[in-house]
């Protein structure tokens, strides 16, 4: 009797943990690939926003969301627009905002997701789970969305927010 109760509380404490590991862990899932693009749900511990100096003289930026992917590299999704420093970090700001706002965050790209051999090898930290690798693959950002519904598009040819659908 007392073998199966220890059995039991065992089974008790590993259920706990088990279940404690499965809702921590970090998530990425694809959820439609096509000629269009890319959609992806992950969890935002997975993604950081980051405005890049793209003339060397600090005067012109590009914004960039680094994402982990399911493979334990980093793809890019960049907006094709350069901007002034001060616009660029705006820009980062709200779109900060809605990955920390949320747990689970949609995204949508475009582009074939091809790998690029043209970009130096790199890599980034991301908070809470480390450095990894930058996997040389670029997509366009079109969007980032919230479970709390926060979001931000980016319109045809320019960077205004609009509704997300």
């Amino acid at each position: 009797m007392q073998n199966l109760k220890n059995s039991f509380y065992i089974s008790i404490i590993f259920l706990f943990v088990f279940l404690s590991c499965s809702i921590a862990q970090p998530s990425y899932k694809i959820l439609k690939v096509n000629e269009d693009g890319i959609e992806i749900l992950l969890s935002s511990n997975r993604a950081y926003v980051t405005c890049e100096n793209a003339s060397g003289d600090d005067k012109v930026h590009i914004l960039l969301l680094h994402i982990l992917n399911d493979k334990n590299t980093v793809d890019d999704f960049i907006h094709g627009l350069a901007y002034p420093k001060e616009d660029c970090m705006s820009l980062k700001s709200a779109i900060e905002r809605v990955i920390m706002n949320g747990k689970q965050i949609y995204l949508a790209g475009s582009g074939s997701g091809k790998v690029n051999l043209k970009y130096e090898d790199e890599s980034y930290k991301f908070r809470d789970l480390g450095q990894f690798p930058f996997s040389k693959i670029v997509f366009g950002f079109r969007m980032i969305k919230n479970e709390k519904g926060q979001c931000y598009r980016f319109g045809v040819g320019d960077e205004k927010e609009e509704s997300c659908k």
